[in-house]
């Protein structure tokens, strides 16, 4: 994986981080930013990978979608201790995403070992969609 950001001429059209937001201050150490980081970009492949390079029918002009994260612990609320992705899709055109295999892959990708517990969110533009136009 590189370390180094992609020159705008290198990123997928199809697909773009468009932010990633924090939802708590608990990644303190460098080896857990690291961790979360690589994570990260694990994610991105994903998305890369399975959002197909061209617009379904009738859903030119795209949209977002947020991926928030919850991992790490061991102050889990969850009683089982699991990790939890969620998926939100800003319009019903992204129905024609391959949703099921988008959730399938990103639960395939190894969470960090993290302490404490963490939370962030990615919001990706799908199909060229630009939010400084929306």
């Amino acid at each position: 994986m590189p370390n180094e950001p992609r020159l705008e001429s290198e990123k997928p059209s199809h697909v773009c981080c468009e932010q990633v937001v924090l939802l708590d201050r608990n990644i303190e150490h460098q080896g857990d930013v690291r961790k979360v980081s690589d994570y990260i970009k694990e994610i991105e492949m994903v998305m890369e990978s399975t959002v197909p390079k061209t617009a379904a029918r009738g859903a030119e002009g795209g949209g977002q979608v947020r991926i928030e994260a919850d991992i790490g612990g061991p102050d889990r609320w969850d009683i089982l201790g699991r990790q939890w992705l969620t998926l939100a899709i800003s319009t019903p055109v992204l129905e024609a995403l391959p949703l099921a295999e988008i959730l399938n892959e990103l639960g395939a990708v190894r969470k960090p070992d993290i302490e404490p517990r963490s939370r962030f969110a990615l919001i990706f533009n799908i199909w060229g969609f630009n939010s400084e136009l929306a």
